[in-house]
């Protein structure tokens, strides 16, 4: 990833905190909206192998740190991890413990906690993860532009 574009993303991130800080806890909703569909369904294909619903859901120059990694456009991340994510996804039971999401014109943050269990190469696994993401409303549809993902 290039220095300007990493500058760049650190001052957006600085910015939404300080912004988010300031706002009001009201804003941040459990209610259903068009952004959580957004996820949802960038879910449901990364659980099911939809390659064409991953990639219509995140933004050309999406940013996604997993497990210390960075992947730093979708192209990166279709190369690398995607058929990884979406076999070890297949074989998990997953339950939603938690989901919040802030607005604001056009970006959204949707904050997720969910605990995952199956099997991934013949291993039992019970975690939880979180994940984060942040969208940008793209010429009227919502795109997905940062992603970060851990689990334990």
């Amino acid at each position: 990833m290039n220095n300007s574009r990493c500058n760049s993303f650190r001052y957006f991130l600085l910015f939404f905190a300080v912004s988010i800080c300031s706002v009001s806890p009201a804003i941040w909703s459990n209610e259903d909206s068009l952004a959580i569909a957004h996820v949802d369904r960038f879910a449901k294909a990364l659980q099911q192998g939809d390659v064409q619903g991953v990639r219509n859901a995140l933004a050309k120059n999406v940013l996604i740190y997993e497990s210390g990694g960075v992947e730093a456009s979708l192209e990166e991340y279709a190369s690398h991890h995607m058929g990884a994510d979406m076999k070890f996804l297949a074989g998990m039971e997953t339950e939603l413990l938690s989901r919040h999401e802030f607005t604001e014109g056009n970006m959204a943050v949707v904050t997720t906690l969910t605990r995952m269990r199956g099997m991934y190469r013949g291993k039992t696994v019970d975690n939880r993860s979180t994940e984060t993401l942040v969208l940008n409303r793209i010429e009227g549809q919502w795109k997905i532009i940062h992603v970060h993902w851990s689990s334990r």
